[in-house]
């Protein structure tokens, strides 16, 4: 999925108005209109989608125009779930520093818009017994036990937006939370996202993400306003030739 590149001084500003400028508002205005997530198939007027398409650029307002682009989506496509298979150099970065954290096969552990639930099946053939996913793809979903299965009776995937979800996961129900964007990018500053994975996580939390996305933040400050200090911040470029580094891994661990 093509990234769009802003320049490092608009990405400065940006990251100012998303952690420090953007009230945490999400849910106060009508659900229907500020924070629909509608199929892609749905129809919608000329009206309505010129509505969206304004307000999910307002940083004060409410939205999830960009997650409507992932509801649903056939199994092929640049953004089906096939496409979202392949254990590359990046997804193996990303399992490696996992494994790392992980001490106890019974370890609750969530991954955050798991899509199919390739990370998942990875760390169910490890021996990992008590999982979960969630992604906003009832598709992706659904299909995951048929694609992996070993997902099942290991893992429980789950059906819904990421912001919906940690609103009503238990305190420090997952020891280690962890996703691999484009994800939580995309989630909109107006809700409380850093502040929620800090309450649902009782020790880690692990993401590995574009610091070039639409909804770029001050990972590490927000974090440690909410009790968690950083325990690695490591680039990857392998998969860039020009060497402009835009993944970047964050582990955070909760201070107790």
């Amino acid at each position: 999925m093509k990234t769009t590149l802003y320049k490092p001084k608009f990405l400065f500003f940006k990251r100012i108005v998303n952690s420090f400028f953007s009230p945490k508002i999400y849910g106060i205005f009508n659900k229907r209109r500020a924070i629909e997530t509608s199929n892609i198939n749905t129809e919608l007027s000329r009206l309505e989608i010129f509505y969206h398409k304004i307000t999910h650029r307002i940083w004060f307002f409410p939205s999830m125009y960009s997650a409507k682009f992932w509801v649903d989506i056939e199994k092929d496509g640049k953004r089906g779930y096939t496409t979202f298979m392949k254990i590359d150099e990046k997804a193996l970065f990303l399992i490696e520093n996992l494994q790392k954290l992980i001490n106890d096969k019974n370890m609750p552990i969530l991954d955050v818009g798991c899509n199919v639930g390739r990370f998942l099946n990875v760390l169910a053939k490890d021996g990992c017994n008590n999982l979960t996913g969630v992604d906003i793809n009832q598709i992706a979903i659904t299909d995951s036990y048929s694609v992996y299965p070993d997902l099942v009776g290991n893992a429980e995937m789950k059906c819904d937006t990421i912001q919906n979800f940690l609103s009503n996961a238990k305190d420090n129900e997952f020891d280690l939370i962890y996703t691999m964007g484009a994800t939580i990018e995309h989630v909109h500053p107006t809700f409380p996202l850093v502040k929620k994975l800090a309450k649902v996580s009782g020790k880690y939390v692990c993401i590995l993400i574009n610091e070039s996305e639409l909804y770029v933040r001050f990972w590490e400050i927000e974090f440690r306003r909410n009790d968690f200090k950083l325990l690695i911040k490591a680039p990857f470029s392998y998969f860039d030739p020009t060497g402009d580094i835009r993944e970047v891994l964050y582990i955070f661990e909760k201070i107790v």
